[in-house]
């Protein structure tokens, strides 16, 4: 039985489901937040093992047939209304290692991907380490909250000095996503360094000839390791709210 954990609204996981399905493969599809409201969790721990069920209203998996778990995009768990704060969270502390660790035990299972080794992956620290311990090109890079160190940083690089967000470069605020490039830093940016002493943002020395156009060609972007390269009117996030 291969179990896709992925939100309702999913197409690509309505493909690799249809896929499946088209392979003669057993499927089953669900999303965390079905839990505990529309799937129930009904798990015991008997001679070593953990064996028992996760049950919606239209259908029932067996624990112990589960061979495979691919985690898509399942959608937090959904508690119930009416609890306090404290409630909810407790509630939701429990949720997650209750009905995660109970996968998590099943043997034998092929995890794509384990969402605690995902969750170490997403450090980009860890991943500029292991990137250069597998022969890739890193640039020197500096994640620091002192802005002199920012500004000896900037100095010592002739092609230019990039900084992007360690983590997501999406921001929600008032009712509306504001979206942070990867931002190629300027004179009045290294002039005006409020902000980046409330933080650690992540700086990257430019690896290519020279920053001139309006975006990075192909190879910049390869030698900086960064995926939304653009030279364009955006969003600095170690100056939030902007400035």
């Amino acid at each position: 039985m291969i179990l896709v954990l992925a939100q309702e609204a999913d197409r690509t996981a309505d493909g690799v489901v249809l896929g499946l399905i088209d392979r003669g493969e057993p499927v089953v599809r669900i999303d965390l937040s079905w839990f505990p409201q529309r799937l129930t969790l009904d798990a015991k721990f008997r001679d070593g093992h953990w064996l028992g069920s996760l049950c919606t209203e239209h259908y029932e998996v067996d624990l112990d047939a589960i061979r495979s778990v691919w985690v898509r995009s399942p959608t937090s768990f959904r508690l119930p209304e009416g609890l306090t704060a404290v409630e909810a969270d407790y509630s939701r502390r429990e949720a997650k290692l209750g009905v995660g660790g109970v996968l998590f035990a099943l043997p034998g299972v092929l995890w794509v991907n384990r969402p605690d080794l995902a969750a170490r992956a997403v450090y980009k620290p860890l991943q500029y380490s292991v990137a250069a311990r597998v022969g890739l090109t890193v640039p020197p890079t500096l994640v620091t909250n002192c802005p002199p160190t920012v500004l000896r940083f900037a100095q010592a690089s002739r092609a230019g000095v990039i900084q992007k967000p360690l983590s997501t470069n999406l921001i929600f605020e008032d009712g509306q996503y504001h979206m942070g490039y990867t931002h190629f830093v300027t004179d009045a940016d290294l002039a005006d360094p409020r902000g980046m002493d409330t933080t650690a943002p992540n700086w990257g020395w430019s690896m290519g000839r020279s920053i001139s156009s309006s975006a990075l060609t192909a190879r910049e972007t390869r030698s900086c390791l960064s995926w939304n390269v653009t030279r364009v009117a955006s969003t600095n996030f170690w100056k939030w709210p902007p400035v």
